[in-house]
């Protein structure tokens, strides 16, 4: 007899503790050696007293110590690796792990020699569209008043050098969409230490279990080592961060997370609770970008720099770095709590109530900032700017 012992029904969940342990402990081993590369090859993230100041992004940092980029490279170089390690990738995961692998590229790039924001932006549109177009579809969403909403209304099927496509219309444009705004919405948390990475900790912890819950062994494997890597990560990024995920994260971390939530399985409503607080906060400093500015290209709506940014409000309210990523930690960890509990004809509702909930907090946390007087420091040009 034992002293402790846990239900039979938690054994499925037990049996990638250690592939999640191995992934930990690589990223743990790897990052001080990325670390040590960029430092050599000064691929550094500069404060902006120590730029030129001749662009805008020379801005969007706040004012610390160079800090060594590159860090994404100890999450997706090993995340690629141990899936093929542990799985047979069907279709749709090679289709994942070909597009990471693209969007990882281009994040390298940026890192040694800053590309634009409109080529990064193409280079995502087309991983987002070569996922739509893979076995990967959006045919349905359930209807919040019962039964479905049928997605798939015209749909062609192919195949591209022996890799099987198919295409759901008008559900794949809604997938492609859905993909880039989170990539943008959990990129737009990058500016503290620690605060995207350990965000999407949590969802990939979350995707995991729903993906065990729905006997979805590959994606559960996919999201464990993904959860792994970047908790192995967070050792060495958290306040005060000694390197940073830099853009082959920063392009890799939301896209991951996008298609893991729809691989999982998970319903719509489900995703959305789960990724809620980057959508929000992404939703929200757009539309106060286009009442503020009204740009004449919508596009330019991502490249406004200003601190309306959830973390900017909480930083500007007075709390520490450390302070603001515990607190969103605890929002996402409350919501993925709610979506995995959420059940039945329940889930209209609560959804509703949850986003309810979330909005007034964030209006609550703006009404505050816009009522506190915040002493302006001429001499740190990061209070113009944003990430």
């Amino acid at each position: 007899m034992t002293l402790f012992s846990l239900p039979a029904s938690y054994d499925k969940y037990l049996d990638f503790l250690p592939l999640f342990g191995v992934a930990v402990l690589t990223a743990f081993v790897v990052t001080p050696i990325v670390g040590l590369i960029a430092r050599r090859f000064k691929v550094l993230g500069y404060p902006p007293s120590l730029r030129k100041g001749s662009k805008p992004s020379d801005y969007r940092h706040l004012e610390k110590q160079p800090t060594p980029l590159l860090g994404g490279s100890a999450v997706i170089l090993p995340f690629l690796i141990l899936v093929f390690a542990n799985v047979s990738p069907s279709p749709a995961l090679l289709i994942l792990l070909a597009a990471v692998s693209i969007l990882f590229i281009m994040g390298i790039i940026d890192d040694f020699s800053e590309l634009s924001g409109k080529t990064q932006l193409i280079i995502q549109l087309i991983a987002a569209i070569a996922l739509a177009a893979s076995t990967i579809d959006l045919s349905y969403i359930n209807n919040p008043f019962g039964g479905i909403i049928n997605l798939d209304l015209y749909s062609l099927s192919g195949s591209f050098w022996g890799i099987p496509l198919h295409i759901v219309l008008p559900g794949d444009i809604l997938l492609v969409g859905w993909i880039l705004i989170c990539s943008i919405a959990v990129k737009f948390t990058s500016g503290t230490d620690g605060l995207m990475e350990g965000n999407s900790f949590i969802a990939g912890i979350l995707f995991f279990l729903l993906s065990v819950r729905f006997h979805n062994t590959e994606t559960a494997t996919a999201s464990i080592i993904f959860a792994g890597l970047v908790a192995g990560f967070l050792f060495f990024n958290f306040y005060p961060a000694k390197i940073w995920s830099g853009s082959s994260g920063k392009s890799t971390y939301g896209f991951i997370l996008a298609v893991l939530s729809v691989l999982s399985e998970a319903k719509l409503a489900i995703s959305i609770i789960i990724l809620l607080l980057p959508l929000l906060d992404f939703f929200w400093v757009i539309v106060n970008r286009f009442i503020v500015h009204r740009p004449k290209n919508p596009l330019k709506l991502l490249a406004i720099s200003d601190r309306t940014h959830l973390h900017h409000r909480l930083l500007d309210l007075g709390l520490s770095e450390r302070k603001v990523a515990f607190l969103e930690y605890i929002l996402s960890g409350l919501l993925g709590s709610i979506a995995l509990a959420l059940a039945g004809t329940l889930k209209a509702f609560a959804f509703l109530i949850v986003l309810i909930f979330v909005v007034g907090i964030l209006g609550y946390i703006s009404f505050l900032k816009n009522h506190t007087h915040i002493s302006e420091q001429t001499d740190s040009p990061e209070k113009k700017f944003s990430y």
